[in-house]
C-alpha cells in the first residue's frame, strides 16, 4: 500500500501537475496534440488545486485550453464537454460561460437559438474571445 501512496504524491504532486499541463498546451499549439489526454490531466488537476492560489492558475490554464479547442475548430468536441455529464455536474457552462457562448457563435448552424439566449451583459466579452481565438487562428495556421 505505501507504494501506492508515493505513486499518488509523485504524479499528483502540483509540479508535476502544471508541468504535465504546460505539455498538454504546447502540444496543442504545435498542433500535436491528444484532446482527451489533455481534458484528462486538466480534469484530474483540477481535483488537487483546491488551494486559491493554484486554482486561479488553473482556471487561467484551462481558459487557454479552451481556446485553443475553439481555434483548432474542436466544437463537437468542446460541445460535448461543456453539455456532457460531467460537465453538467462541474457546471462548466456557468463557470466559462463567455467561452460557451463563443461556441455558440462557432455552431450557429446546428444551435441557431442558443447564440441568441446570451444576454447583453456578455456580448463585449464573447466578442473579444471570437476575436482572440481568429487571431490565434493566425498564429497558429
Amino acid at each position: 500500500m505505501l507504494w501506492l501512496v508515493r505513486f499518488l504524491e509523485v504524479i499528483c504532486d502540483p509540479d508535476t501537475l502544471r508541468s504535465r499541463i504546460r505539455y498538454h498546451l504546447s502540444e496543442l499549439q504545435s498542433g500535436d496534440y491528444d484532446t482527451e489526454g489533455a481534458l484528462k490531466a486538466f480534469e484530474l488537476s483540477e481535483d488537487f488545486f483546491y488551494d486559491e492560489k493554484y486554482m486561479e492558475d488553473w482556471g487561467e490554464q484551462f481558459t487557454v485550453f479552451l481556446l485553443l479547442l475553439l481555434t483548432k475548430s474542436q466544437y463537437p468536441f468542446l460541445y460535448d464537454y461543456f453539455t456532457n455529464e460531467r460537465g453538467t455536474a462541474l457546471k462548466v457552462r456557468d463557470r466559462f460561460k463567455p467561452i460557451w457562448y463563443a461556441l455558440m457563435h462557432y455552431m450557429k448552424e446546428q444551435y441557431p437559438l442558443e447564440y441568441l439566449r446570451m444576454g447583453e451583459e456578455l456580448r463585449e466579452t464573447v466578442e473579444e474571445i471570437i476575436q482572440k481565438v481568429e487571431k490565434m487562428r493566425e498564429e497558429y495556421a
